[in-house]
């Protein structure tokens, strides 16, 4: 399995659309991600696993950009979402996992109760197919 690209919006400090291509080069298939303590190196090892899983490692498990979430007024909506891109076998895969998140009618952050996951691929005939799963959080 080859990881292609990695997208994510609103995703805890990500504010907006922020993207990580990774090597695909066979002879330098290395991807380095260096920075200071509190940049956001855990948080995109996080990111693959709410991607994949639904679930983080966080305490606080908003995974809603706080600016953003500071910025919503009344009655409006964020999505959050988290791209993995990957090819294996030959075939192209996106696995997407998105989360929305609205405000009341006072413009409080109210609590989201599903995230949906979507596999992508396109086989060798160019062809796309996309599977689409609902999950609810109930507590």
């Amino acid at each position: 399995m080859l990881l292609k690209e990695m997208k994510l919006r609103d995703f805890r400090q990500f504010r907006n659309e922020q993207s990580i291509q990774f090597s695909t080069d066979p002879d330098r298939n290395v991807t380095i991600i260096m920075g200071e303590n509190g940049s956001g190196k855990t948080t995109l090892a996080q990111a693959f696993t709410w991607c994949l899983y639904g679930d983080t490692d966080f305490e606080d498990t908003e995974v809603l950009n706080k600016i953003k979430a500071q910025e919503m007024g009344p009655n409006q909506e964020c999505i959050v979402k988290v791209e993995l891109l990957l090819r294996h076998l030959d075939v192209d895969y996106t696995m997407i996992r998105e989360q929305k998140y609205t405000t009341d009618s006072v413009g409080g952050l109210k609590r989201p109760n599903n995230t949906i996951f979507q596999i992508a691929y396109k086989n060798g005939d160019g062809k796309q197919n996309l599977s689409r799963i609902l999950k609810l959080n109930i507590e």
